[in-house]
Formats: C-alpha cells, structure tokens, sequence
C-alpha cells in the first residue's frame, strides 16, 4: 500500500506519493494561517498602514506617533499588531475615523473612560500608561487586531489601553 504526502502551498492542496503534510506559506500569504507576518519599525510622526502585520511603534525622543491603519474594507482578514518600544502614549487612528468619524475599534471587554463606563469602541485606540492617563505610555504595551472588513476586532494586548472618539 503507498503512502499520500498532502503539501499545501502556492498550488493548494496537492496530493502525491510519500507520507505526511508539508504546509508551505506563499509570499503573500494567502490562505494560510497562522503565518509569519513581517515587522516595521513605525518612527515618523505620522505611518500609514496598507497591510496587515507587526508594527513597533518608537518616539527616539520626539513624542508619541500616530499610526494610521487602512479602511477595513481593505483589509478583511488581515491581522495587525502593535508594540510600543518606547513610553509614550501613541495613538492608532485608521482612515475612516478620520474622514467620517466612524467607531472602528473594538474590544470584546471595554476600557473604562475616567473610570466610571465601560466603552467598546471607538474612533482612536490610545497605547496608554499604567494609569490610563491618555499622556503617558508605557514600554512593551501591545495589541493585536483583527479586522472583520468593517472593524478592527481587538483580540490581545498588554498593558493600558483607552479608547477615543467615543
């Protein structure tokens, strides 16, 4: 009896004689998950997203950045992920917020704003400091997003965090 070795990659699923599964990621990386996303450093005043991926976000002493993400509906399905590496309170807007306002951030548990509501979404995702204070960051604060084409979904993150434009 011969073996079936099943490789998915670049050509889909292919079956052929050998044994076992190979999972082979494409240079866009398409269809397959989880995979490795590429990181960038984010240091203008000002980054604008196209894609999804890891993004470290550094002030080298010039203040907080802003990073701006893509419309949703660019990007269903893309994963985007921030790291602050220095301690400012650096601020994810994305296009759509800005144009027309829109609440597109969002979290399945809220952040607390001036420490009495619960708020689930928003226009601006604030990497905020230990205290929540929206002037102050913190090193090592991280989130990662998902987004459906219409929000971006937070699914992790660490440290504080507020939402704005609510």
């Amino acid at each position: 009896m011969s073996s079936i070795k099943t490789t998915i990659g670049v050509n889909g699923v292919v079956e052929e004689e050998g044994s076992g599964t190979e999972v082979s990621a494409n240079t866009s990386n398409l269809g397959i998950s989880p995979y490795r996303l590429h990181v960038t450093a984010c240091t203008a005043l000002t980054t604008s997203l196209t894609v999804g991926g890891v993004y470290t976000v550094s002030s080298s002493g010039s203040g907080a950045k802003q990073v701006r993400f893509p419309l949703a509906s660019s990007v269903p399905g893309a994963i985007f992920i921030v790291r602050a590496l220095s301690a400012d309170a650096h601020s994810l807007t994305s296009s759509a917020s800005e144009a027309q306002g829109a609440r597109v951030f969002c979290a399945i548990s809220g952040s607390m704003l001036g420490g009495t509501s619960l708020v689930l979404s928003g226009s601006e995702y604030l990497l905020a400091g230990n205290d929540g204070a929206a002037g102050t960051g913190q090193i090592g604060n991280s989130v990662a997003f998902i987004c459906d084409g219409r929000n971006f979904c937070r699914m992790a993150g660490s440290g504080s965090w507020l939402f704005k434009g609510v």
